[in-house]
């Protein structure tokens, strides 16, 4: 185990140029949890929403970006759950069920082609022999984000968990329990990688979690 604590804080170290030693990676902390988008996964447009706009272009409905965007306002505001892009898509109007359901899966294979690995980070994650999970906010499904991940390069993860498929996310910390719960770890055995100061960050922080903020 030492050897892999200087494995990870040297290629951490040499990536971010950081002093790890807030972080204390040793022989207890055996689970690396990393974030997936805009940590181990890149999407090739400024924002994500961008993607909209790119559906839009392809689509020929000009009006789907405002569409879409205020479809996914309400679907989060009429849900105390996490949602998916399902429930998204039931709140978007003003257009027909064959039209919802080509605009969906066109969506889908949109954020398919725009996202690339981050390969620093996967550089880091390819490394670690150590048990590997991937946690993440996001309301597309398992299935659509393994494809991604494919593409990335991206394997010998043991788990993956999506907020959208199990009513949990980082931002609220439900989703942490939820995982050290599934993988019967407790919370010093575990270190979290990612790019959200809150989520990724402060919130595992506060519950007693091992976590570093990729910047």
């Amino acid at each position: 185990m030492d050897g892999l604590k200087e494995l990870i804080k040297g290629t951490l170290r040499k990536i971010f140029g950081k002093d790890l030693s807030e972080i204390e990676i040793d022989e207890k902390t055996y689970i690396f949890s990393f974030d997936m988008f805009d940590t181990l996964v890149k999407r090739n447009c400024k924002r994500p929403k961008d993607v909209f706009l790119l559906v839009q272009k392809k689509s020929g409905f000009d009006s789907f970006y405002e569409k879409r965007i205020i479809a996914e306002k309400k679907a989060r505001g009429e849900s105390k759950e996490e949602i998916t892009l399902k429930n998204i898509y039931e709140k978007l109007d003003g257009y027909s069920e064959d039209q919802k359901q080509y605009l969906q899966q066109l969506e889908i294979s949109t954020e398919f082609e725009v996202c690339y690995p981050n390969s620093s980070i996967v550089e880091v994650f390819n490394r670690i022999s150590a048990r590997k999970i991937i946690l993440t906010d996001m309301y597309l499904s398992y299935d659509s984000l393994v494809k991604i991940l494919d593409k990335c390069g991206i394997h010998g993860y043991e788990l993956m968990i999506v907020s959208g498929e199990c009513g949990k996310t980082k931002r609220r910390g439900d989703l942490y329990d939820y995982a050290l719960k599934c993988l019967k770890a407790k919370k010093g055995e575990f270190l979290h990688i990612g790019d959200n100061p809150i989520s990724d960050y402060i919130i595992p922080k506060l519950m007693g979690i091992k976590s570093f903020l990729i910047i």
